[in-house]
Parts: structure tokens; C-alpha cells; sequence
């Protein structure tokens, strides 16, 4: 039955699509719109986005802040940190909002999430004032969920357009981060926030340059406006640096002191399931 049912109403039919809606607008009723008492920062792309999620929540750890997150490999409420066992990169809308209401009551400031466009298109995000939003890279992938790759692509720039559009909470700007050198880049450029920051690796807000990639990780100058510091970077490949350099992005944006983010990128040394 199931099988012929699926059949009936493939995984983009316009009912199924209306049912998650409806699922996840019961999900944020029942746990009150926790979001809604953090800041939240929504990270999406193709690749890197656990990473950048990792670190960034250790950057904000660094800067003394409790914190929360969602990925793929891991989740996090302040001070206790476990395995993602569930398969889903996104929860489905009730386990996400009631790690969102846990997160809220245990005091958190920021809720660091891994959003995907699966995540996007079925209303798992429904209810989330999202603050910040941020773009890691954008590449062929799930096309045959979504139909074509421009889908796909329109699908992920929703998140911005929910961050450009959302309703600001009391004394947090609305904030967008994106990937300079990233093909998509005009794309994403589209929407307006009050605070809109790039990183890369040529012209951007905050760049790296002098990266030295070595077997056990990277070296590079971490380049802001009229300031720089050298980074070391305790996982090797240009992509995490790219990781860092948007994670390393956010914080600033968020007035996290330039030395906060060295320590909290150098102190990321082992993110679980990531070059263990």
C-alpha cells in the first residue's frame, strides 16, 4: 500500500508537500516557536556545510556563549554534545523544534543549523526565524529529488529569501554570508539584509591569503577590513579552509573578536566523523 501510495503521490506532489507543511506548522505551535528566543544561523550548500556548522558553534563555545546545533554528524545543546544517529541532515519538523525549545531552555544564545533543500522544500524550517543565513557552496546535487538543477538551486537561495523577509527579533540584524568565488555568487547576491558580508579566496569582506596546505592541516592569513591575523587550521584541504573561512565570517559578523575566532578555528581539531 505504502509502495502504491508513493507511486500515486511522488515525493514533490503538491499533497505531500501540503502535509509536511501542515506537519510542520503543528510542530511549532506544540513547542511555542523556540526560535524565536535565539539568534539562529541557518547554513546551507552543497558540501561543508557540517563542518562550517562545527565550527562556528566552536567559535561561539570559544567566545563564551552558550550554544546549540544541528548536523549531520552531530548535535549539540550548550555544554553536551552527541552523535547524529537519525540519517537525516535536517530533522523532521517535531525532533527539530523540540531540540530548538531544549536548546531555548537551556539557556543557548545561538542555534547553529544545517539546513538542507529537502529540509526547505518539506517545511522542516517552518517557524524558524532565521538571522543569519549562510551559503558554503553550490554544486550538482539531488537533482532527481528536485526535478532539474536550477530547482535545486532556487530551492536553497528560499533560505535568504526567508532571512531577507523574516520578521526581525528585538536588537539582531538581519544577516547574509556568502561565498565570493562560488559560480552562484550574482544568485545569492539578489537579496537584501542589513548586514551582508562574502569570504573567498579573491575579492571578498574577509579572504585568506599565503594558505600553505600541509597533510595535517593549513596555515593562511585571515584578511578583514583593516585588520589580519595567520590562522592554523588542524584539518587539511582548500575546502576547509573555505569551511573556516565562512565560519570565520558569521562570528565577525556576529562582533566576535578577531582573536576569539583564531583560538576557536585552532581548537577545531577534531569534528566527529571529519578526518578522525
Amino acid at each position: 500500500m505504502r509502495k502504491l501510495l508513493r507511486k500515486i503521490f511522488p515525493e514533490r506532489h503538491p499533497l505531500r508537500l501540503f502535509y509536511h507543511k501542515i506537519l510542520g506548522v503543528i510542530a511549532a505551535l506544540i513547542n511555542g516557536f523556540p526560535a524565536d528566543g535565539m539568534i539562529v544561523i541557518g547554513v546551507t550548500g552543497t558540501k561543508g556545510k557540517s563542518t562550517t556548522v562545527n565550527f562556528i558553534s566552536n567559535i561561539l563555545n570559544t567566545a563564551g556563549y552558550k550554544v546549540g546545533m544541528t548536523s549531520t554528524i552531530n548535535f549539540q545543546i550548550n555544554a553536551r554534545r552527541w552523535t547524529n544517529d537519525t540519517k537525516q541532515t535536517t530533522q523532521g519538523p517535531f525532533q527539530l523544534q523540540r531540540l530548538l525549545r531544549e536548546m531555548l531552555k537551556a539557556g543557548c544564545k545561538y542555534a547553529v543549523i544545517e539546513v538542507t533543500s529537502h529540509a526547505i522544500d518539506q517545511s522542516r524550517i517552518f517557524g524558524i526565524n532565521f538571522d543569519v543565513a549562510v551559503i558554503t557552496n553550490i554544486a550538482q546535487e539531488h537533482v532527481e529529488y528536485h526535478g532539474n538543477f536550477n530547482n535545486y538551486v532556487a530551492t536553497k537561495s528560499l533560505l535568504f529569501k526567508k532571512v531577507s523577509r523574516g520578521r526581525k527579533k528585538f536588537g539582531v540584524p538581519k544577516m547574509l554570508i556568502l561565498n565570493a568565488d562560488d559560480e552562484y555568487y550574482n544568485y545569492f547576491d539578489q537579496f537584501v539584509a542589513d548586514r551582508k558580508m562574502t569570504y573567498g579566496m579573491k575579492a571578498a569582506t574577509i579572504y585568506a591569503e599565503h594558505v600553505q596546505k600541509k597533510p595535517e592541516g593549513s596555515h593562511f592569513v585571515l584578511h578583514v577590513p583593516n585588520n589580519a591575523i595567520p590562522i592554523e587550521l588542524k584539518m587539511p584541504g582548500q575546502f576547509n579552509v573555505y569551511n573556516a573561512l565562512a565560519a570565520a565570517t558569521v562570528c565577525l559578523a556576529l562582533q566576535v573578536p578577531l582573536e576569539t575566532i583564531q583560538k576557536g578555528l585552532l581548537e577545531s581539531s577534531s569534528i566527529a566523523g571529519r578526518f578522525e
